[in-house]
C-alpha cells in the first residue's frame, strides 16, 4: 500500500504495517499488482528537482523485501496476469505528459516485456487478460481493443457512439 510516508507492507493480514520504501523517490504510485504471494510490481512516476516525471516500474520476487528496477521508459497505469507467467502492462510511452499509449506482454512472469501495441496519441488506461492468448485494453479514444494471439494483433471490440452521449 502507498501512504504519504512511502510504500508499506503487512505480514499479518493488515493488522500491522512496516515501511519498506520511503518517499525519497519523490513520486506517486500508479499501480501495485501481485501475481502471487511473492512476485509483484509497483509502477509510478518519480519527480526530480527539475524536468518532468520519470516513470519507473519495480519488481519483487520475495514479497516486497527487495525490489528490482525495470526500466520500461513508460509510465505504467495497469498490469494484469492471468497466471504466474502470462501478463500484460499498459500505460503511456512518453512520461506523464506524453500522448502515446503502449501495451506490453510477458510470458516469463514479468522478467522481460515485449511491446505489442502503440496507440499513437491516445493513452491506454486499463488491461485484462482472460487467458494466455485473449486480452483487452481500454484506450482513451473511447474504444476497447481485443487480442486473441497474445497481443500480436488487436481489433476493435467496442467503440462508443459519440451521438449517444447525453448533453
Amino acid at each position: 500500500a502507498e501512504t504519504r510516508d512511502g510504500l508499506m507492507k503487512s505480514r499479518d493480514n493488515g493488522n500491522s504495517w512496516e515501511l519498506i520504501a520511503d518517499k525519497t523517490w519523490g513520486g506517486g504510485i500508479n499501480k501495485i499488482y501481485f501475481i502471487d504471494n511473492n512476485t509483484g510490481f509497483v509502477s509510478g512516476d518519480a519527480y526530480s528537482g527539475s524536468g518532468g516525471p520519470t516513470p519507473y516500474t519495480l519488481r519483487t520476487e520475495d514479497a516486497g523485501d527487495n525490489w528490482i528496477l525495470q526500466n520500461f521508459g513508460y509510465s505504467i497505469s495497469d498490469v494484469h496476469f492471468n497466471d504466474k507467467n502470462n501478463g500484460i502492462a499498459v500505460g503511456n510511452g512518453l512520461g506523464f505528459h506524453g500522448a502515446d499509449g503502449i501495451a506490453l506482454v510477458t510470458n516469463d512472469g514479468g522478467s522481460t516485456w515485449k511491446p505489442t501495441y502503440n496507440s499513437n496519441y491516445f493513452w491506454i488506461n486499463s488491461c485484462f487478460m482472460l487467458d494466455q492468448y485473449t486480452g483487452f485494453i481500454s484506450i482513451n479514444d473511447d474504444k476497447i481493443y481485443k487480442t486473441t494471439d497474445t497481443g500480436a494483433n488487436w481489433v476493435i471490440a467496442y467503440e462508443s457512439n459519440p451521438d449517444s452521449v447525453a448533453s
